[in-house]
């Protein structure tokens, strides 16, 4: 079954329903790398070698289809995620197609999410609180359920150990690191793992040659992946212009003292 990473964006534009609303969104359009689910694969436990406080072990999310559920099959009350993503046509990055960040919020009770979401010069601010939805792009507030379209995109619980399984086996396991303050299990690995984990996929068949793979994920003993970076590209197919798609995340300020308010 495909899924959609947390780490990958679609048209937030294409996202809002003509028929219901004129307000203008962020274009955060980018590459959509999918994973497939497979079986639960086991995280070693090293946490010993360090004196860091323990999650919960199997407090993390399940790989389920995402659902804009964040707090799926764990008790915690609230937590941030950040997401950056840059496309271009060097692999240093300097000639850049696109680039993109999301800066989101999450609390349990009362359900709710908030996230800024950067494409270039242009900036989004979104809020959601239970059913309520308000979205401003520079031009104000305003309340409107196409901004719920949005804040499904910033769900985290799509990235999992599950989702990973098709080449967890194969990366290397540098060791237990401290991510903001949790420990976790850093593993790593190169071209052909991209090509395993993407293997099929639309986004990896438009390369004529992959000569740019690696990938870095840090997951703790809860089954959170706190942290992620990859980078895969190439030459496209049947052309000689090249592309390069990086993209990074983290979760941070886990049960952190923080509210997300209606905008005034």
């Amino acid at each position: 079954m495909r899924k959609t990473l947390v780490l990958c964006f679609v048209m937030l534009g294409a996202c809002t329903p003509a028929a219901t609303t004129t307000t203008p969104v962020v274009d955060t359009s980018v590459i959509v790398p999918p994973t497939t689910v497979a079986a639960s694969t086991t995280i070693p436990d090293n946490s010993s070698t360090t004196s860091l406080a323990q999650p919960t072990p199997g407090d993390g999310p399940e790989a389920a289809v995402p659902t804009g559920d964040v707090f799926l099959k764990t008790d915690l009350e609230r937590f941030r995620s950040s997401t950056d993503i840059l496309l271009s046509r060097d692999e240093a990055g300097i000639d850049v197609i696109i680039s993109s960040s999301v800066e989101a919020a999450y609390v349990r009770s009362p359900e709710s999410i908030e996230a800024t979401i950067t494409s270039g010069e242009r900036v989004a601010h979104v809020i959601g609180i239970d059913n309520t939805f308000w979205i401003d792009d520079g031009t104000g507030w305003q309340e409107t359920p196409a901004a719920a379209q949005l804040l499904s995109l910033t769900s985290v619980t799509a990235l999992t150990p599950e989702t990973l399984a098709p080449i967890l086996d194969q990366l290397t396991n540098v060791g237990v690191e401290d991510v903001n303050g949790r420990p976790a299990v850093h593993y790593q690995g190169g071209t052909a793992d991209i090509q395993t984990w993407l293997g099929g996929s639309p986004e990896l068949d438009q390369f004529s040659t992959l000569d740019v793979g690696s990938i870095d994920v840090w997951i703790d003993d809860a089954g959170f992946v706190t942290k992620a970076a990859y980078v895969f590209g190439g030459t496209r197919l049947n052309s000689s212009a090249t592309e390069y798609y990086r993209a990074a995340f983290e979760l941070l300020d886990f049960d952190a003292e923080f509210e997300i308010l209606p905008p005034l």
